[in-house]
């Protein structure tokens, strides 16, 4: 346990403490803040958001087949208050407009200067004013469309088989298509900008969490092997027995520095203006995400799902680093050496590892089969040095 705490210290020393949260507000401000405050983006996110909040709250997260009517039924109240604006403003008076509709048909048709007046008075309506229920209207309309044509969608996807290789796997796609037809998770409400948002903040996030455990864990074995402390460790079996306690302190500590940036990620994620805990419940194979996946669970169990990813990651890019620092006994090297693998490890993570993890028109086991493959060379080649530290002579 002395071992443990001494090598801990080692690493949450105030100089590496500093520089660790220096690098991640650099990081937040270049990545990961513009997702956190601004959410929605802009118009007409805002409008889809209250529109799919709206909706939660009448129906749940849940829609019905026949819900389609809701919906029209829902545009044709908006339609009624655009009517009654229109109606009570003065400038729609003058160019004798008489609802929304006529409207939309004297814009469409209109030239000269009546055309610019009509542009005029629309850029007043939705930029100038900001009136909601014109931006609802048109958002709205995809909600209705992509709702009430999911099943073409699914018709479709199911000719794009053939971009799959293997006999077995365009089964499994074929047999996955329908298994979402039959359960009804295309009716879940989880807008696209919600989904995206999240999967932006994972993705920058996960950039962040491989920079600082490698910042943190590299000198881990070099500061030793540097000050040429090894030449006593080895001269007793528990300083031989020292490799595994410094790559369990690794560990530990690569676990503190991922909880507490997932944290620190999951309180700004939820504190924010507009909260997204009413979709927790929704399934991620909704019909207004735009995607669709291989596993069948909802928003909230992604947003786990993808944590755990991360961690799994965490522990990966320790292990890696451990093996490397105990391979080099120089800074700059390690440096080095480092940078290319922090490279490849950052990519593989934010382009594939959690970026819309499970997505049907990607092999099914194509992120179990990386993580497994970067699990099985990290731990060899730690477990491997292992066995050489417990024999390895002392060369003066």
């Amino acid at each position: 346990m002395r071992i443990f705490i001494n090598e801990l210290k080692k690493i949450f020393n105030l100089k590496n403490i500093l520089v660790l949260l220096l690098i991640n507000v650099a990081l937040y401000f270049l990545f990961v803040e513009f997702d956190i405050e601004y959410f929605p983006n802009g118009r007409p996110e805002n409008d889809a958001y209250r529109i799919g909040v709206s909706i939660i709250n009448e129906k749940g997260n849940n829609l019905k087949d026949e819900d389609t009517n809701y919906l029209c039924k829902m545009k044709e109240n908006m339609r009624k208050k655009a009517n009654d604006y229109l109606k009570n403003n003065e400038k729609a008076k003058k160019l004798n407009i008489k609802d929304y509709v006529n409207f939309e048909e004297e814009r469409s048709k209109a030239q000269g200067a009546r055309s610019k007046d009509l542009e005029n008075f629309h850029d007043d309506i939705f930029f100038k004013d900001g009136v909601n229920v014109f931006w609802e209207l048109q958002t709205i309309d995809y909600y209705i469309n992509n709702f009430k044509y999911k099943e073409e969608r699914l018709k479709v996807l199911q000719t794009e088989e053939d971009h799959f290789k293997f006999s077995q796997t365009k089964k499994a796609y074929k047999d996955r298509l329908n298994e979402i037809r039959k359960n009804k998770s295309q009716n879940s409400i989880l807008p696209w900008f919600v989904f995206e948002n999240y999967n932006n903040l994972i993705r920058y996030s996960s950039i962040a969490i491989i920079i600082s455990i490698i910042f943190m864990i590299a000198p881990i074995f070099t500061r030793d092997a540097r000050n040429s402390l090894e030449l006593l460790q080895y001269t007793t079996r528990k300083g031989r027995n020292l490799y595994k306690d410094k790559i369990k302190t690794a560990i530990i500590a690569s676990l503190i520095i991922m909880t507490i940036q997932l944290g620190v990620l999951s309180f700004l994620y939820t504190t924010r203006t507009y909260s997204v805990n009413m979709f927790y419940n929704s399934n991620i194979n909704s019909c207004f995400t735009g995607y669709l996946f291989w596993v069948n669970i909802t928003f909230i169990q992604y947003i786990i799902l993808t944590g755990v990813l991360l961690y799994i990651v965490g522990i990966i890019v320790t292990l890696i680093t451990c093996y490397v620092s105990r391979k080099i006994s120089n800074y700059m090297p390690l440096i080095g050496t480092l940078i290319p693998v922090s490279v490849f490890l950052i990519y593989i993570t934010k382009s594939v590892i959690v970026n819309i993890v499970g997505i049907i028109g990607v092999f099914k086991y194509k992120v179990p089969i990386i993580i497994a493959v970067l699990t099985l060379i990290s731990t060899t080649s730690v477990v491997t040095r292992y066995r050489k530290e417990k024999k390895i002579d002392i060369v003066l």
